[in-house]
């Protein structure tokens, strides 16, 4: 099964039964048994010495942190995979396209 597979099915199930919560549920938990989480080998992958692999580590978390707390303070939404940037080298996350945090989504349209 494909991720795509998988969120297509988990949509479905939450379009013919938006009341059903349990099915829901369980749809989800059977897919999940499928993708196990593998960001923690990401890190030992790409970096084989101890030192560097912390580094990489630290700077993830701390990106992970600080971005976190200022998109709550200022409200940030729209936050999804798309609109995150990961930095092979330093583990640094940065967002990206904060056009509609902004009200900045039709910029380059001239209004009507």
């Amino acid at each position: 099964m494909k991720p795509s597979d998988f969120h297509e099915r988990l949509e479905k199930v939450q379009r013919e039964w938006p009341n059903d919560h349990q099915r829901q549920l369980n749809t989800f938990v059977a897919g999940r048994k499928k993708f196990k989480p593998v960001m923690r080998h990401y890190f030992t992958e790409k970096h084989k010495t101890s030192i560097t692999w912390f580094q990489m580590r630290l700077c993830y978390s701390r990106s992970i942190a600080t971005t976190s707390i200022v998109g709550h303070v200022l409200g940030l939404g729209d936050r999804h995979i798309s609109n995150i940037l990961f930095d092979n080298v330093t583990g640094e996350v940065v967002h990206i396209d904060l056009g509609i945090a902004f009200d900045q989504v039709n910029s380059c349209n001239p209004p009507l």
